[in-house]
């Protein structure tokens, strides 16, 4: 999908990218199965990890609420002496049409002159790995009139594989949703199942606004 305007905490915060200023994850040391044998060392870690990703995540909210569109949080996690980050960013997408038109990966229905069009982006560093959520979405009348949803990931080490899909919660509230599995290459991965699965969130308001509600990830693929 063609990307137009965008906010890089999500997102969504996650963009929604919750957005974090860390060193990226794909160029931190990434932890390989040799050296997270031990699963109760394993668990601490991830316990570690995702006790961060909170922490970056409500900041993250924070400054979306407090009007903030361009955001990168980051929280150092000593256990596996890395950053964890999110970035979440939204912009407005000028439109001179005045018909929405389905698309690919979108739930949409024609509108006359809705009253904006948003672009949003969630991206979430984690542990060897990044998940980013990003798509835009149109609003009027205080309701979501539609959503357009993107799952992209990286990391060497790994396969990636994705899913995505849209909630309508009420006519002014969408959530968008997002589920990665990151499975280690080679034999490993495919003996053993090793990886990680990690999961972002957004979520979309008929007043034009956005916010991340889910960034984490759980070992296993």
């Amino acid at each position: 999908m063609t990307n137009k305007k965008f906010i890089s905490v999500l997102a969504i915060p996650l963009l929604f990218t919750t957005i974090y200023t860390a060193t990226p994850a794909s160029a931190e040391t990434t932890p390989t199965p040799s050296t997270t044998t031990n699963s109760e060392e394993l668990a601490k870690d991830q316990k570690a990890v995702n006790k961060a990703l909170k922490i970056v995540l409500e900041k993250t909210n924070q400054q979306i609420k407090s009007g903030k569109e361009n955001i990168k949080v980051s929280q150092y996690v000593p256990e596996i002496n890395q950053n964890v980050s999110m970035e979440f960013v939204t912009k407005d997408i000028s439109t001179n049409t005045q018909t929405n038109t389905l698309q690919k990966n979108t739930i949409s229905y024609a509108v006359a002159k809705p009253s904006g069009r948003k672009a949003y982006y969630g991206k979430m560093n984690a542990w060897g790995f990044t998940h980013v959520l990003r798509g835009d979405f149109v609003y009027g009348g205080g309701k979501v009139i539609s959503a357009t949803k993107e799952v992209q990931n990286t990391g060497l080490t790994y396969t990636h594989s994705s899913t995505s899909s849209i909630a309508k919660l009420d006519p002014s509230v969408w959530q968008i949703q997002s589920k990665s599995v990151h499975k280690w290459l080679g034999k490993v991965g495919s003996v053993t199942g090793l990886g990680y699965t990690s999961y972002v969130s957004v979520e979309v308001y008929g007043s034009g606004t956005s916010a991340v509600r889910n960034a984490s990830f759980t070992t296993g693929a």
